[in-house]
């Protein structure tokens, strides 16, 4: 699924969750006197993270990583993913490899049927 295929309930999903995010700051600022950091000073980034299982979790991920101008990084036999630092923030989206990193020609084959998906998807709204 891409960001254009949003359903309604999907986006009010959104709206809440924006709106939380909004309040858990203010609830940060408002009590100045809760630790931000830990002992030495060390911050750490507010992490949300994305698991994806499905069979176009990688395409996906790459997709996401093409459309925010970066690279997924793909070192790792178990996942592959992409992070955003943003603030103080850091958003991860993670395809989890069942079985191990698919093989190129199984990548490309999960990259063209999510293509052909979002293809499809264009044409039924476009009718």
């Amino acid at each position: 699924m891409t960001t254009e295929t949003v359903t309604q309930t999907e986006a009010d999903q959104r709206a809440q969750f924006v709106a939380g995010l909004r309040e858990f700051a203010t609830w940060i600022e408002t009590n100045s006197w809760l630790p931000t950091t830990r002992t030495g000073g060390y911050q750490s980034p507010l992490r949300m993270q994305i698991d994806l299982h499905d069979g176009e979790a990688v395409a996906q991920v790459r997709e996401i990583a093409h459309r925010l101008d970066t690279k997924a990084d793909e070192s790792l036999d178990d996942r592959t993913c992409v992070t955003c630092r943003i603030g103080s923030g850091e958003y991860t989206v993670i395809a989890w490899h069942r079985n191990g990193r698919p093989g190129e020609r199984e990548a490309e084959l999960e990259r063209l049927r999510a293509e052909v998906a979002e293809l499809r998807a264009a044409q039924v709204v476009a009718r």
